[in-house]
């Protein structure tokens, strides 16, 4: 099944950093970082795709109400061989990567890349997150850490 009228989540936009190059006029850009200050923090690259969140019974992409279309049909494949893996009441949220928007990426691992695992209403740490992803043996990439600061303070993010 595609998609099932149990609870779904809409996933939240994901703003970009103050000084993010290549962020268009609308989208949504951060101005408080001090939530940052003294925490774990993982960086991965904000990828152009189509926003995809994965359940045991169903998978949806950024609108709840996704119709059909050509560019899904890898994504349900995949879902059709994890989705007997992801624990009922668990959610994979990732990127779509099959149907090209408006950036190129010519070296794709995948054309899924999960970047986050929820149980429930609780986000697993990247680590866990990592780890389930690489459990699940899927054809996926989780999404590439490209920094990780122990102890963040703003200039570091830079």
């Amino acid at each position: 099944m595609w998609f099932s009228h149990r609870v779904r989540i809409h996933y939240p936009r994901t703003p970009h950093l103050p000084w993010s190059p290549g962020a268009a006029a609308d989208d949504l850009r951060t101005t408080d970082l001090s939530g940052f200050a003294g925490r774990e923090v993982v960086v991965t690259e904000k990828l152009d795709g189509e926003n995809t969140t994965l359940y045991r019974d169903g998978l949806h992409a950024r609108s709840l109400d996704s119709a059909h279309h050509p560019s899904r049909a890898w994504v349900k494949s995949l879902h059709g061989k994890v989705a007997s893996a992801i624990p009922a009441g668990w959610r994979v949220c990732g990127e779509n990567m099959y149907a090209r928007h408006s950036v190129p990426y010519d070296r794709l691992d995948s054309w899924f890349y999960a970047f986050s695992v929820w149980a429930g209403d609780r986000c697993l740490s990247w680590d866990a997150t990592v780890r389930f992803a690489a459990e699940l043996a899927a054809p996926w990439s989780a999404g590439a850490t490209l920094t990780w600061h122990p102890n963040a303070e703003v200039p570091t993010l830079r």
